[in-house]
């Protein structure tokens, strides 16, 4: 993790400047934190075949570009993996969209638009959106792979958050928005 030297706030990975003070990189210092790993997340009626995803089976090559590596979660809009981008050599998460999502012109265009809002958003309390694809008829976005803790597997882990470190947080995540 690293702080700015000034307020003393956790900033985020690659940050360039402390989204609470402003503080830029030069004052910024870091310190060692251990961060618990996520397990993915299995939905209730997963496949029996461990290798199965659901919409995207592991070891997959998606358009000769992404190697799927492992599922990450699963939501209302779809299923998140993370994959290796083999043009770049860094990991990336890919969102596929669902597919009463995909078939839906309406949502399909709502899509589009979000996607294309999204790129121009850069804070480092923001996750970066790369791309929209398709692979075999299932919409895909491309985005940043942040490794780490998700909130609600911490609130999970340690219950309520009390004083500092929940207005930390409220701070975080106000700044993203």
């Amino acid at each position: 993790m690293t702080r700015c030297t000034e307020c003393k706030a956790e900033l985020p990975h690659g940050a360039t400047a402390c989204p609470q003070c402003g503080t830029d990189s030069k004052s910024m210092q870091a310190t060692a934190q251990y961060v618990a790993p996520v397990a993915p997340v299995t939905p209730p009626n997963a496949p029996s075949d461990p290798r199965k995803t659901g919409t995207v089976e592991i070891g997959s090559l998606i358009k000769d570009r992404y190697r799927i590596l492992d599922r990450l979660g699963a939501g209302n809009m779809g299923s998140v993996y993370r994959a290796q981008d083999l043009s770049v050599g860094e990991d990336v998460a890919l969102k596929f969209i669902s597919p009463q999502c995909s078939a839906d012109e309406d949502c399909a265009a709502l899509l589009t638009r979000e996607v294309r809002i999204s790129r121009l958003v850069s804070h480092p309390n923001v996750c970066r959106i790369h791309d929209l694809g398709e692979f075999d008829g299932k919409s895909f976005i491309s985005m940043e792979f942040i490794d780490g803790e998700d909130l609600s597997s911490l609130l999970r882990r340690i219950g309520k958050i009390h004083g500092e470190k929940a207005h930390q947080i409220a701070r975080q995540l106000c700044a993203g928005l």
